[in-house]
């Protein structure tokens, strides 16, 4: 038996640049590579029909807005300010996600999406709205 794929599996296709609906999956604990505590995010992102898990990470305290930003649209934003915000409150959350295009101009590595911005939901998972504005 030989191991059968398809090369074009290789860059899978990106999201557009907007809006999503979204849910946390998992949240780990863990440490970065400089030695800080981190959090690495599984965020399942409705787009476009199709479903995509995209990885983010909030490393304290170098990107903790995130965390302040997912507290806000979860409405848990007075445990965030408390300090008292446990990860597997956020578990398994739904809200809203801007997804962006990160191009790369060395050609070392493929376009990759990442999550800008963390937003209230206001929607049903898997509706696949997209709003095309920046929120920026």
């Amino acid at each position: 038996m030989s191991f059968a794929y398809d090369p074009k599996d290789a860059s899978p296709p990106l999201i557009a640049d907007g809006e999503y609906d979204a849910k946390i999956e998992s949240v780990e604990e863990t440490t970065s590579k400089a030695g800080n505590h981190m959090l690495k995010l599984a965020v399942r992102v409705w787009a476009n029909g199709h479903e995509s898990i995209l990885f983010d990470y909030v490393v304290v305290p170098s990107s903790l807005w995130k965390l302040k930003q997912i507290s806000t649209a979860l409405d848990k934003l007075a445990k965030f300010e408390a300090g008292k915000l446990e990860p597997q409150e956020i578990s398994g959350a739904s809200l809203r996600v801007f997804v962006k295009t990160r191009k790369d101009e060395t050609g070392k590595y493929n376009d990759q999406n990442v999550i800008t911005k963390y937003l209230k939901d206001s929607a049903e998972p898997g509706s696949d709205v997209a709003k095309d504005s920046d929120p920026f």
